[in-house]
């Protein structure tokens, strides 16, 4: 029987299941206060670290003051993200670890009936290849794509602040690279289905020839068995290419978006100096100088988590088996 595939974009609720097996309910808004705190006392450093500049030519105690906040916030800062990071990898891992041990409990309490349908590769590539992302890819890009988040919006905030023309230009460009992301994913991830899909195959083939390996022999079938694995394995790596080369489509189209969200807001930050004030406004141009690479990370970091997240699905799939009486 081939392998079950669903369709379309991972269900947003596949998130909250999947996080909220560590600790339960309160995961999410930990997670969520948490960013949000270390970004906001990270701005409010960056701010200081300005009026300590301006102060620096001032008196000696108002400079020996504002370096102490500075410096204060700075290890604030730190112990934010340090607390940020040891949380996410610590519910992380174990939301892998008891979706590894629910799957593998509604496996063994599966009938018979289901061993006998289901190919030995999909269960061997289910609690290999998935698990693996499960356990060590899940919380490492989401724990990147909320710090670059965070950053970017503070950035844009920021620049708006600094400059309220940059707003009628930033919210379609916004919009459009909203769409264009949203065209991406659903592609990407069908294709990264498909992918996980074709590696099936190939687990079952390599796990059926090691076990008739004598009987193969024996009946001089060893090149079918080698062209027939060259011929999964090609159609396993031409899956791997074309999601590679979607991810190649939407790097372009996010380049090109943001060079135009940069020109234009150094351009406006520029012209309008001496209406802003030359503090914001320089302070915009090095948000804008130093974020739009990295959320062209973001992008493609938010791509990431949901193709990721077709690795909980199926994994999910195996621990929602429900058990049935076996019957004898």
């Amino acid at each position: 029987e081939k392998e079950d595939r669903k369709t379309g974009l991972i269900d947003k609720r596949m998130y909250f299941k999947f996080w909220n097996l560590s600790f339960g309910f309160i995961t999410f808004p930990v997670i969520v206060l948490l960013v949000a705190g270390a970004q906001a006392v990270k701005i409010i450093q960056e701010q200081e670290a300005l009026t300590w500049v301006e102060k620096a030519g001032s008196r000696k105690s108002d400079a020996d003051s504002t370096f102490i906040t500075y410096v204060v916030l700075a290890v604030v800062t730190f112990v934010f993200y340090c607390l940020l990071v040891f949380f996410i990898a610590a519910a992380g891992t174990r939301s892998s670890k008891i979706l590894h041990n629910m799957a593998f409990s509604g496996m063994m309490k599966s009938p018979m009936r289901f061993f006998d349908i289901t190919p030995i590769g999909v269960l061997i590539n289910r609690f290999s290849k998935d698990t693996l992302f499960c356990d060590e890819r899940v919380s490492n890009v989401f724990t990147q794509f909320s710090n670059m988040l965070t950053a970017f919006l503070a950035s844009m905030v920021i620049l708006c602040i600094s400059n309220y023309y940059f707003i009628p230009i930033v919210i379609p460009l916004l919009f459009l690279m909203a769409l264009v992301l949203y065209f991406y994913l659903k592609t990407s991830v069908e294709v990264r289905r498909i992918e996980a899909t074709m590696r099936s195959p190939v687990l079952s083939h390599v796990t059926g020839t090691l076990s008739g390996m004598s009987t193969i022999r024996a009946a001089k079938q060893v090149e079918v068995y080698i062209q027939q694995h060259y011929r999964l394995r090609d159609r396993h790596t031409s899956s791997q290419m074309i999601f590679k080369a979607t991810a190649r489509w939407l790097s372009v189209r996010l380049d090109a978006i943001i060079a135009f969200i940069g020109f234009f807001a150094i351009l406006i930050c520029v012209f309008l100096r001496d209406v802003v004030g030359t503090q914001l406004a320089g302070l915009g141009i090095v948000y804008v100088q130093s974020r739009m690479v990295e959320f062209q990370y973001c992008i493609r970091l938010a791509a990431e988590c949901e193709n990721l997240m077709t690795a909980v699905e199926r994994v999910f799939s195996l621990a929602e088996l429900l058990p049935r009486r076996i019957l004898v």
